[in-house]
């Protein structure tokens, strides 16, 4: 579990880049004791219109495509995007001059909480295949060779780690502020469901 104090340590471009922007913007915020800093560090997030990780699984369950990497107890955490902008409007309207917050639900779920969670919801099927790392990571490596030889594909074992290995984004500023989620991920989902038709996007 990580909370806001948990010590940072990116692992690749993507992650660092966001620690830079938080060090810029707080050397922004201390040449000024007029301004305030709200930074929100979010765990993934889903909702209208998102064509992220959640699209993607939604697409995978409808078509029977998914199966779970290794286990199904891997931790992803992450939050309705309708919670997220209420706790920025709760954010800002914090006394102090410099929030620095994690968002997530309070209770993580597991990929298999969460797929199941997806299959109430959307009367998707159940998955019941589990494919173990070691033979996930061995089918990945001709879709890497593909890849060097210019024939781009999703597949590769950097991807398959990521699935495999939890992400656990603990909200200790939110829950212990008093803020209160509006949703869970089950309604969050239904949701979703509804404003997008039964697309999921």
């Amino acid at each position: 579990p990580k909370t806001e104090e948990s010590p940072l340590a990116p692992v690749n471009p993507y992650g660092n880049s966001k620690r830079v922007a938080e060090l810029l913007h707080e050397g922004w915020l201390h040449r000024n004791q007029d301004r305030k800093l709200v930074s929100c560090r979010p765990a993934v997030i889903f909702g209208l219109y998102d064509r992220g990780n959640y699209t993607r699984l939604a697409g995978a369950l409808r078509k029977g495509r998914f199966v779970y990497i290794g286990r199904k107890d891997t931790i992803k955490s992450a939050g309705y995007v309708g919670d997220l902008v209420r706790s920025f409007t709760f954010a800002e309207n914090h006394p102090q001059n410099y929030v620095l917050y994690n968002f997530a639900y309070p209770n993580a779920d597991s990929i298999g909480e969460i797929v199941e969670k997806f299959c109430r919801v959307a009367k998707f099927k159940s998955p019941a295949l589990t494919l173990p790392i070691w033979l996930a990571n061995l089918a990945a490596i001709p879709f890497e060779v593909l890849n060097k030889i210019g024939f781009r594909n999703p597949v590769d074992r950097d991807r398959l780690a990521k699935l495999y290995e939890s992400t656990h984004i603990v909200p200790k500023w939110l829950v212990s502020n008093g803020f209160e989620f509006q949703t869970d991920l089950e309604t969050a989902l239904e949701e979703w469901r509804q404003d997008s038709q039964d697309k999921f996007v």
